[in-house]
């Protein structure tokens, strides 16, 4: 009777069990199917967990802005690319929190930042921005980090606040005259935006311009994209005009004299986006700057090798000290 008993409760405990793994699986893939937004979210909250960042909001003078933030010491403010958002650079921020506070925020146009602007969101607006988000967190000096348009736009900070500057570091900035242009470049210069994605195909193409070569990307995080894409390629679109103003184009050729800070430009030597030979040009121009050129990396080195990129940024951080 006992064991009777005891088969009838093992096979009650397994169909409870069955119908819970079927349930999970079933919202699984509801939310991969209809919501692939909703999945990629939470991924990005189980990468903060493990990058040791948490998300944040403070009000400054041009609105709320969403951030991440983690670590203690002197801040490292990551300021990322055209499109992008603050957890792109999460790959990095989990090797920098050991070791010092990480501040990244949404720019202004991107990712959770619905901060009402004046409509200007060329790299010098965007540098005042970055500044009113330090004030208002109380920071008065920090490192400064960007990459591709971020890059410019950190440039134009510390040109603008070199007291403020403690560190520069520039990944692959836009915003610089290269001594040839690639194939790519010269489409973009002639007016074409390949970055106007609308479906697979047009997102296919510029992933294969940007990434390195063989990166490949989940499909659910593809239909994410291309959902954040339709719904704001028109703002992205006038950002975009902005960015290739003459004024903006190679803002970083004229400032280069004023970013006195020490400071690190590293670049992918595979970038179809922006040629190395503008790197070494600019850390040519700049008052106290190395050049350190990843020889297996295109142009997102925070995303696409997140190891080296964090390795030989902590390497130039920390250069000196004990």
């Amino acid at each position: 009777m006992r064991m009777a008993e005891g088969s009838v409760l093992r096979r009650a405990v397994w169909r409870s069990a069955a119908s819970l793994l079927a349930a999970f699986v079933g919202a699984s893939l509801i939310i991969y199917i209809w919501y692939p937004v909703l999945l990629v979210h939470a991924i990005a909250l189980i990468q903060r967990r493990i990058a040791g960042v948490h998300y944040r909001e403070v009000a400054t003078a041009f609105g709320v802005v969403p951030y991440l933030d983690g670590g203690s010491g002197t801040p490292v403010v990551l300021l990322h690319g055209f499109q992008d958002q603050k957890d792109s650079w999460l790959g990095v921020a989990k090797q920098l929190t050991p070791w010092t506070r990480v501040l990244i925020p949404d720019l202004h146009g991107f990712g959770d930042n619905r901060a009402a602007t004046n409509g200007d969101y060329r790299p010098a607006a965007q540098a005042e921005r970055v500044h009113a988000f330090l004030v208002a967190l109380d920071v008065s000096d920090a490192h400064i980090v960007g990459v591709s348009m971020g890059g410019e736009i950190a440039g134009a900070y510390a040109a603008r606040y070199p007291a403020a500057t403690l560190s520069l570091a520039l990944l692959s900035p836009s915003g610089t005259r290269p001594d040839t242009v690639s194939a790519l470049g010269r489409r973009i210069m002639a007016g074409r935006n390949i970055f106007h994605v609308t479906d697979d195909a047009t997102l296919d193409t510029l992933i294969s311009a940007i990434a390195d070569s063989g990166v490949t990307l989940p499909r659910v995080l593809k239909r994410a994209m291309l959902a954040e894409y339709r719904r704001r390629n028109p703002l992205w679109d006038r950002i975009f005009a902005q960015l290739m103003e003459p004024a903006s184009l190679f803002l970083l050729d004229s400032l280069a004299p004023r970013m006195t800070a020490r400071a690190l430009v590293l670049w992918g030597r595979h970038d179809p986006l922006f040629a190395v030979s503008g790197g070494r040009r600019l850390a040519n121009r700049m008052p106290d700057a190395s050049f350190v050129e990843l020889p297996d990396c295109g142009h997102l080195c925070p995303l696409t090798q997140p190891g080296e990129t964090a390795a030989r940024y902590l390497d130039f951080l920390f250069r000196g000290r004990s």
